[in-house]
């Protein structure tokens, strides 16, 4: 028993084997002129304590960037977003079959009424059509990844062993291999709006304290970023649970 990391996400997300629960890290950098960069990783199933805990953190923060294909220009007057959407329900309708009483993240946080100092920060519409897969294949792909015949076969293939099926995707995610959509070039793209973000606020000095709501899986590149080519610090970090299985 102990705590094990995953290879992709190895400084972000870890599974506690004693208390057998996947958590995840909020970490905070800082400069010689007392500018603050948060990176809140987030996971897309938890429980519903874990979502309040996370956004309370990055509320405190002067400005959100936080994740959303399409940013403004495909986010309709009531805050929603039609692309998202439709990744997203490939995502939920999966999900919703085998999570076994955890919560989906744009169910528990109302991005529609998120507060001033929150911005999306994502790539645009086009640029993730572009990308090397296309949107009705990204969304077709969601849907076998986290469909449970899908999963619990492929975690079968790799050897592994599980009692439940909250067991098998801490496992999936925490494996040794890389997630199957960590180096699609759409992903490290994404990564790329918020460093280039992130070097504006600061430049400009828009504000001292930036909270950086993303996945986990996107943390390990803005991270390289923020610390090798920005110069921040690391200052503190924190580990919140995400759910026990």
């Amino acid at each position: 028993m102990g705590v094990y990391y995953s290879g992709i996400m190895s400084r972000f997300m870890r599974c506690d084997e004693g208390e057998r629960s996947l958590k995840v890290a909020v970490k905070t950098y800082d400069d010689d002129k007392g500018n603050e960069i948060s990176l809140v990783s987030c996971v897309h199933v938890a429980e519903s304590e874990f979502f309040k805990t996370i956004k309370n953190y990055a509320d405190s923060k002067e400005k959100v960037l936080y994740e959303g294909v399409g940013g403004k220009e495909t986010r309709r007057a009531d805050g929603n977003n039609w692309l998202g959407d439709m990744i997203n329900g490939a995502m939920e309708w999966g999900m919703s079959i085998y999570t076994h009483g955890l919560k989906y993240q744009p169910k528990e946080i109302d991005y529609a009424h998120l507060g001033d100092n929150w911005e999306p920060c994502d790539v645009s519409t086009q640029e993730f059509l572009s990308s090397s897969l296309s949107a009705e294949q990204l969304s077709k792909f969601f849907a076998r990844m986290f469909s449970p015949e899908m999963m619990k076969k492929g975690a079968e293939m790799k050897g592994m062993k599980f009692s439940n099926t909250r067991e098998m995707i801490v496992k999936m995610l925490t494996g040794d291999e890389e997630l199957p959509m960590a180096n699609l070039h759409i992903a490290k793209g994404r990564s790329g709006v918020v460093n280039r973000r992130l070097k504006e606020i600061f430049d400009w000095g828009e504000a001292k304290s930036v909270a950086v709501f993303y996945g986990a899986g996107h943390m390990d590149r803005i991270e390289e970023y923020v610390t090798k080519v920005m110069g921040f610090k690391p200052k503190e970090e924190s580990w919140i649970e995400a759910f026990r299985y």
